[in-house]
């Protein structure tokens, strides 16, 4: 089996070969990125990292220990102090998995993120749920009807705390929904040169998911699945009210692309309910930031574009 380093260099060959020009990013957990594997990684020009910090010690111990019962709180912050001390180009989104408990303790984990981090580091916040596994009715999660209100208002005690909030997942900018595997330039390369779209699927979503393979240094693309992801449904979209709505030139119909590939089902984006106080919060952060002096104009122009 290739390792990571050896595929990376594959595909980079192959991508140049096609004049096709790359860029590249990391979620992990963050246990295992220390100082010298997060050097070596940016030096490759892996820049953009989604690194999983479940709030303060207590509570990120709790929802993610370790095999064996241990907490990874200590070790996952270490290697972020390590990556802030750096004077590397990057950028890490701290993704706040959140509960009830996690967001009791919020304010503490902000003040923790505010006094050791710089704005290379980012906060996203994302409610806990329910995703169909064997333990979902022994957990406690807050009602999905009022997490985008709780969404709000922990972007608010962000900012608040002048931390960046990271909008990635939210309308910032022309097409900011659409979902990813809805993009025409957004492929999964699997370890058998298959070519898939939708991150949240197994195997036996194989015959809707995978759209071509790569063959003797080419795309080898399968049409006809490819539009099930990336051709908007016109009349669906009618029927659903799309040509009405404020959010049509960032969700553009292409909200979550399996529902729609599957079964042909449009779906409306959840942060459709509080978009504008998100929007407003985004733009409060570097309003403060410019106030502060740390922050210029081309510096949000590009925090933006991101």
């Amino acid at each position: 089996m290739l390792n990571f380093f050896e595929r990376r260099y594959i595909f980079k060959w192959h991508c140049e070969k096609q004049e096709i020009e790359t860029t590249y990013s990391m979620t992990t957990n963050g246990f295992l990125l220390n100082e010298e594997r997060a050097k070596t990684l940016i030096g490759l020009g892996i820049k953009k990292y989604q690194i999983t910090v479940d709030g303060i010690r207590d509570t990120h111990d709790n929802l993610r220990p370790q095999k064996n019962g241990k907490g990874s709180w200590d070790t996952v912050i270490s290697n972020l102090l390590a990556m802030q001390k750096c004077d590397l180009d990057f950028d890490v989104m701290i993704r706040v998995n959140y509960d009830h408990n996690v967001v009791e303790h919020i304010s503490e984990f902000h003040n923790f993120i505010k006094n050791n981090f710089d704005d290379r580091f980012s906060v996203f916040h994302h409610v806990i749920g329910k995703w169909g596994g064997e333990n979902d009715e022994e957990m406690e999660v807050i009602d999905p009807s009022t997490a985008q209100y709780v969404d709000t208002l922990l972007i608010e005690e962000a900012v608040n705390n002048d931390i960046k909030p990271d909008m990635s997942f939210y309308f910032s900018k022309f097409g900011g929904r659409v979902c990813y595997a809805n993009r025409p330039y957004f492929y999964i390369l699997s370890m058998d040169r298959k070519l898939k779209k939708c991150t949240f699927t197994d195997e036996k979503y194989d015959e809707i998911n995978v759209i071509g393979y790569l063959r003797e240094g080419k795309f080898d693309i399968d049409n006809t699945r490819l539009l099930n992801f990336v051709m908007p449904d016109y009349e669906k979209m009618k029927e659903k009210g799309c040509w009405d709505c404020d959010i049509l030139p960032v969700c553009q119909g292409l909200s979550c692309a399996l529902r729609r590939a599957e079964k042909g089902v449009i779906d409306c984006a959840e942060e459709k309910i509080n978009i504008k106080e998100n929007i407003v919060q985004e733009y409060r952060y570097y309003q403060l930031m410019k106030e502060k002096g740390k922050a210029n104009e081309k510096e949000m122009e590009k925090d933006i574009q991101k």
